[in-house]
């Protein structure tokens, strides 16, 4: 029998993970077209169609596939809504934390000594502050809605790009093409612009993916809490708000978003572990 090379665990994988491509797939173009396959207006109310069950129940109507809540506005063309506003509040506040993160983190491990302190300190404390505690802060001074959540995600994400940025760093600004550009006269923005920051394209990339998932999930917290985008605007998070009250005579109306909210986020999830076994084989062990 075959030996196995111990070096086999640090190989590339592959093999795409379909189940979440075609998830994440899903939900970018759910963002970008998915308004034209809503069957009706996601605000409008009908008090005359309240409480009409999905189409694979008795009384359920094709008009209707997933059923209408409490104000017989359509669970579907709501659902399908409430995830191009996940994507994007997501998009906006994993590219705004991500970039403070990771100029944060080239600047900490690259400077050293006080910078590094400061920027540290202050990751630490912004790790130990938590998220929602901050959107309710956010919300009070800035008033609940799209800005206050996506500072909250910022906020709540840039010590993950900082910290992991910074320890990148320091192991590369001693290399020796960061010594030779020195020697030949190059800035300290031109060695992190040029040589440092090429360098993390594939961690930063990496943490892009493995943070929607969680700033999809964070989202629909703060949208549960009445925190997010404000109704009539639909969320996820405030759809199964909305349905907890009536889940006992009808379901669909928090059901539904749950398990989109469920399915995105495992499916995000997934494809940013594989990225960091593809990317960073010995990263993603």
């Amino acid at each position: 029998m075959k030996k196995r090379d111990k070096s086999d665990k640090y190989q590339k994988p592959n093999t795409l993970p379909v189940f979440s491509l075609l998830i994440v797939i899903t939900f970018i173009l759910n963002g970008i077209v998915g308004k034209y396959f809503m069957p009706s207006d996601p605000m409008l109310v009908s008090m005359a169609d309240k409480y009409i069950p999905p189409f694979f129940m008795g009384k359920g109507s094709l008009a209707h596939i997933l059923g209408t809540d409490y104000l017989g506005r359509d669970v579907f063309s709501r659902v399908i809504m409430g995830g191009q506003v996940s994507l994007v509040v997501s998009l906006t506040a994993i590219f705004a934390g991500g970039c403070v993160g990771t100029f944060l983190g080239l600047a900490a491990g690259f400077f050293g000594k006080l910078a590094d302190k400061i920027i540290m300190r202050l990751s630490d404390a912004m790790i130990a502050f938590p998220g929602v505690l901050l959107a309710m802060l956010l919300g009070i001074s800035l008033g609940s809605g799209f800005l206050s959540v996506v500072l909250a995600i910022a906020f709540s994400i840039w010590p993950r790009f900082t910290k992991i940025i910074r320890g990148q760093v320091l192991s590369l600004k001693e290399r020796s093409f960061i010594v030779q550009t020195r020697v030949m006269g190059g800035s300290d923005m031109h060695i992190i612009l040029r040589h440092l920051l090429p360098n993390q394209l594939n961690t930063v990339i990496v943490l892009l993916v493995q943070v929607i998932g969680s700033s999809i999930l964070m989202e629909a917290g703060l949208s549960f809490l009445g925190l997010s985008v404000q109704p009539p605007n639909p969320t996820w998070g405030g759809m199964v708000s909305d349905g907890k009250n009536t889940f006992n005579i009808a379901w669909w109306g928090s059901a539904f978003p749950a398990i989109a909210i469920a399915i995105t986020v495992i499916g995000f999830n997934l494809m940013g572990e594989w990225l960091k076994r593809r990317l960073d084989p010995k990263g993603g062990n």
